[in-house]
């Protein structure tokens, strides 16, 4: 049985912004270091998620600096690490990048014929979420 470490995904977001400047990492690669480990555990429960909470992940890792391929690497690194598993159960990046291009700002100003605003973000969302749950 392995150990647990409850709240890591959290917790190391400090840890890496602490270890990267005391050692001179580029801030880039820290941004990228806090990305990942905040979201790595989200990225490997992908398949289990809501339709909502995928879509809020998607639109969230793919505008980091990691971006989805880079936490896509990440999750199955430490999945794989110590456990059996099977890959096919992390396959955000595909999703999350058909999600990204079908259903984008374009779209959602053609369908509903709105502005750019509050109104056209939660409805690109909800856009996005209508297409995975008919999707996947």
């Amino acid at each position: 049985m392995y150990p647990h470490h409850y709240g890591h995904d959290e917790n190391g977001i400090p840890l890496v912004q602490n270890l990267g400047q005391r050692i001179g990492v580029p801030k880039l690669w820290i941004n990228c270091g806090k990305t990942a480990v905040k979201e790595h555990m989200k990225g490997g429960i992908f398949y289990k998620m809501t339709p909502a909470k995928k879509v809020s992940f998607i639109e969230r890792v793919s505008k980091s600096r990691l971006g989805l391929h880079g936490l896509q690497i990440v999750v199955i690194a430490d999945k794989c690490s110590t456990r059996n598993t099977k890959l096919e159960n992390i396959e955000f990046e595909k999703i999350g990048k058909d999600c990204i291009e079908k259903i984008n700002g374009k779209y959602v100003k053609e369908k509903y014929n709105i502005k750019e605003g509050v109104n056209f973000a939660k409805k690109l969302h909800q856009e996005r979420v209508e297409w995975i749950k008919n999707s996947i």
